[in-house]
């Protein structure tokens, strides 16, 4: 199923362009050891490496937090790091989401140092709220500065939403970007804390007793999980 799969995806890639494909190995077996998942997990991207090489496209294996998406086997830049050197493929390599990796296991820098090997493409987005750079805890001047200096020539992807909606909040993230791309320096007054802006902002609905709501939790996209599959085409338990 999965490497039927791989090969939709690659004919996908074809009419898009696509370089690269985000994979997700699945959910953690806690009936099987984590060293027998971890030789799945590898064993079945590596063939699934031998069909998207055929057509010049890098899977991307992206560690996930286990506080956004529970139970998943792949959480972590280090155990990323150990798939790809097991598949020892260019068509696998990690896909480092610096938002997922703050709240996992922080250590960016130097997380990126020792997996840069097998790193390419990396992912923005701020902590807490998966919003903009420079809206949360995340140093992104400091990181933004650092993957540049090791001559970094892949994407970046902004996944991330907006501290401010419509067009306007477009808008401002670009110029934000720009202003902050063409500074040496970072000057934290230029921003607003939009975190801190919307936590005062309940306080204040509360003080004056209005109803607060939590927002709707956003669905959850659907995960094949990789391993489960692998023991099945394989017989395992």
């Amino acid at each position: 199923k999965v490497r039927d799969e791989m090969h939709k995806a690659v004919e996908v890639s074809k009419r898009v362009n696509a370089k690269w494909c985000t994979v997700v190995p699945g959910l953690v077996d806690h009936r099987l050891d984590m060293g027998y998942q971890m030789a799945n997990t590898i064993d079945l991207l590596r063939r699934c490496a031998e069909i998207t090489g055929k057509a010049n496209l890098t899977m991307v294996p992206e560690p996930l937090t286990r506080r956004d998406h529970p139970q998943l086997f792949l959480t972590g830049v280090p155990q990323g790091y150990e798939i790809c050197r097991g598949v020892n493929s260019p068509f696998c390599k990690i896909l480092d989401d610096l938002y997922h990796q703050q709240i996992t296991e922080g250590n960016l820098i130097p997380n990126l140092d020792r997996a840069w090997s097998e790193i390419a493409y990396i992912q923005t987005g701020d902590n807490p709220g998966r919003r903009e750079p420079w809206t949360g805890e995340i140093n992104y001047l400091n990181a933004c500065r650092h993957i540049h200096q090791k001559g970094f020539t892949g994407i970046v992807g902004m996944e991330h939403g907006k501290s401010q909606g419509g067009k306007e909040g477009e808008l401002k993230l670009a110029k934000q970007l720009i202003e902050q791309i063409a500074r040496d320096e970072f000057h934290p007054e230029s921003y607003e804390d939009e975190v801190r802006k919307r936590y005062q902002e309940a306080i204040q609905r509360k003080v004056e007793g209005q109803e607060i709501t939590a927002a709707p939790e956003q669905p959850r996209a659907q995960i094949i999980d990789l391993m489960r599959t692998l023991q099945q085409e394989e017989g395992l338990s």
